[in-house]
């Protein structure tokens, strides 16, 4: 039921005079003042303000440096890699050399040249003064 359907009960059936209310002693009012609202509040306010704002930009700086050190360990990786590969290379280019300088290398290489071994062995001296 809305308000505009619902009778005044003060009034009686048919009368259109009201009831007269019981008159009671009441004490005077104090005038109106407008009231103000206090300044704590608005600070609080603001104080929160900032502190959320400071916490979603720390959230969000702290994302961003997360992001960089990820992709500088994607470098980091991609250069152990090739530091790797390369240590490899190394290693198996040692062994290439070692064979090729063994002895028994550097007289197969002598023998496909067309050398031959002497026949007697020569030790060269210095002349002593």
């Amino acid at each position: 039921m809305s308000l505009l359907t619902v009778g005044d009960p003060r009034r009686t059936h048919g009368a259109t005079a009201l009831r007269p209310e019981p008159t009671r002693h009441v004490e005077p009012r104090p005038d109106l003042r407008i009231v103000t609202v206090p300044r704590r509040r608005l600070r609080v306010g603001l104080l929160s303000s900032i502190l959320i704002v400071t916490f979603f930009v720390g959230i969000f700086a702290l994302a961003a440096m997360h992001s960089l050190v990820v992709q500088a360990q994607f470098e980091l990786d991609r250069i152990d890699e090739q530091v790797a590969t390369r240590r490899n290379q190394i290693d198996a280019r040692r062994v290439e050399v070692a064979e090729l300088e063994s002895p028994a290398a550097i007289v197969e290489a002598a023998d496909d040249l067309g050398m031959v071994s002497p026949t007697d062995v020569v030790y060269l001296r210095p002349n002593e003064r």
